[in-house]
C-alpha cells in the first residue's frame, strides 16, 4: 500500500493500492471464488438463498445492544 497525505488535511492519509498489491488482491479475489465454487457444490440455490438469510438474521441477533447471556 501507499500512504500519501490528503491535500486539504495533512492529519489524513490517502491509502492506495500499488502495481503490486493490485496484482495480489486479483490473485487473491480469483482463490477465494474457487474457494467458494468448491464450497458450493452440491447446495442448491434455494438452500444457499435459506442459509444466507439465516446467516443474516443471527448477524443482526449478535449486533443489538439488548444482547444477555442466560445462565443456566
Amino acid at each position: 500500500v501507499l500512504r500519501v497525505p490528503d491535500q486539504h488535511d495533512k492529519r489524513h492519509k490517502r491509502v492506495y493500492l500499488t502495481h503490486q498489491g493490485k496484482c495480489v488482491q486479483q490473485a487473491l479475489y480469483a482463490c477465494a471464488h474457487q474457494t467458494l465454487e468448491k464450497a458450493c457444490e452440491g447446495i442448491e440455490q434455494q438452500e444457499l438463498n435459506a442459509c444466507r438469510k439465516v446467516l443474516i438474521k443471527m448477524f443482526h441477533n449478535l449486533n443489538t445492544p439488548e444482547i444477555s447471556f442466560k445462565r443456566n
